[in-house]
């Protein structure tokens, strides 16, 4: 099997390196008074979302030339083989597939033979049952009060995504409900998050796919703990807590009973677990009606990704314009973060494909690789799982500092992966 070209000897990336010597010193002044026209005709819009990028740099020539080179690397057979159900994820030798969550045609989805619809849509169909009760008042908890709060415990994609939607989406969120968020380990974190809460009113989410996550079941625990000091009966626990996990025999021992587990599947990626039973926190807090809506959204651009021709693609346009390096500041306590900086926890920042081309480059091995930059993380240890992943694939890692603080438990797992 002949290897792939690399990237800087193709035609198509010398063409566009000759236009960027072209066009690199050019004042947008300059461009719009060339071309009046651009802030109308260089936009794009699909599924609702409006793309302008006209105030670049950017003209008909650069676009040509960027769709070529995306053309020349296969971006059309890779969007096909994930669409597919092939084992795009190399590190784990899995399918990448979270459009299938959202698959609103329900046409087959196929992985290793084996059409995943059937499951996906029971799941979705449960955790609709399962909100729907839970905002009606008919979930009662271990007193036979109604459910007013709900605590999601979890970690990177089982925590941001959900946290995420849930602020953006509160207007269509029912404000009888409370709907929180705890990640740190800090125990200010978890003491903060349920200070004015109600146990007998609260219900826990725990998110851990193998529910041995030490993050989120530290903090499970403390959930655990802090409602049984209210309670004071063991079987609270089966009304307070359900899981989105697929370990059926860690949950039972937690105390939950496994019918309140709500299943994904490891063709799911962190970061793209939203639409899975991930979600379930934000279908509670919108409501079924408003979580279907908010899929068929993503199944629009889905659509439109996979099919639209790349110069009339947004995704495809936003990539290849709008990359750019960016940097987080990493605050490690929540008290002192003075604010979470979502915008910068994008995919090239949360797997860490822009630290591994840096470190590659300083590296001496042979290759090449795109727009080096700086990787910056989270506040708490939602920095080191995202560091984890980025040692597993970096071909070079120097580890900084020393001290007892780097030895912790906690770390001492992701860091020696």
């Amino acid at each position: 099997m002949s290897q792939r070209p690399v990237l800087t000897h193709l035609p198509e990336w010398q063409a566009l390196q000759r236009h960027y010597a072209e066009i690199g010193g050019v004042h947008l002044r300059e461009l719009f008074r060339a071309d009046p026209d651009r802030g109308t005709r260089l936009t794009l819009e699909a599924a609702g979302w409006y793309l302008d990028y006209s105030k670049n740099r950017v003209t008909d020539a650069t676009l040509r030339a960027l769709t070529a080179l995306a053309e020349a690397r296969g971006l059309r057979t890779a969007i096909e083989a994930m669409f597919s159900g092939a084992r795009l994820n190399e590190t784990e030798n899995r399918a990448v597939l979270h459009t299938a969550l959202r698959n609103r045609s329900n046409t087959p989805v196929f992985v290793d033979g084996r059409d995943v619809m059937p499951a996906v849509n029971a799941v979705l169909e449960r955790m609709a049952a399962f909100a729907d009760r839970v905002r009606a008042g008919q979930w009662l908890g271990h007193g036979g009060r109604r459910i007013r709060n709900v605590v999601n415990l979890g970690i990177g994609g089982s925590d941001l995504g959900p946290a995420m939607a849930c602020e953006a989406l509160k207007p269509f969120s029912d404000r009888s409900l409370t709907v929180r968020f705890v990640s740190n380990v800090d125990a200010t974190h978890f003491v903060e998050q349920t200070r004015d809460l109600d146990p007998a009113e609260t219900l826990f989410i725990v998110a851990s796919k193998t529910f041995t996550t030490q993050e989120t079941m530290t903090n499970a625990h403390s959930a655990r703990r802090w409602l049984l000091a209210a309670l004071r009966d063991e079987a609270a626990v089966a009304r307070h807590f359900v899981a989105v996990s697929t370990n059926a025999a860690e949950v039972r021992r937690f105390g939950i009973d496994p019918a309140n587990m709500f299943e994904f599947w490891d063709w799911v990626g962190g970061r793209y677990s939203l639409c899975s039973a991930i979600g379930l926190p934000v279908m509670i807090a919108i409501g079924p009606a408003n979580f279907a809506a908010l899929l068929d959204g993503f199944h629009a651009m889905d659509t439109h990704f996979r099919a639209a021709p790349f110069e009339r693609n947004n995704l495809v346009a936003s990539d290849l314009v709008f990359k750019a390096i960016a940097r987080a500041k990493v605050p490690f306590t929540v008290h002192i973060s003075s604010s979470v900086v979502n915008s910068v926890a994008d995919d090239d920042y949360t797997n860490t494909k822009k630290a591994q081309e840096k470190m590659f480059l300083g590296s001496g091995l042979p290759g090449c690789v795109l727009r080096p930059t700086l990787m910056y993380g989270w506040f708490d240890p939602k920095h080191f799982g995202w560091l984890a992943r980025f040692m597993e694939k970096a071909p070079v890692f120097p580890i900084p500092g020393h001290g007892r603080y780097m030895r912790q438990p906690l770390y001492e797992r992701d860091f020696c992966r």
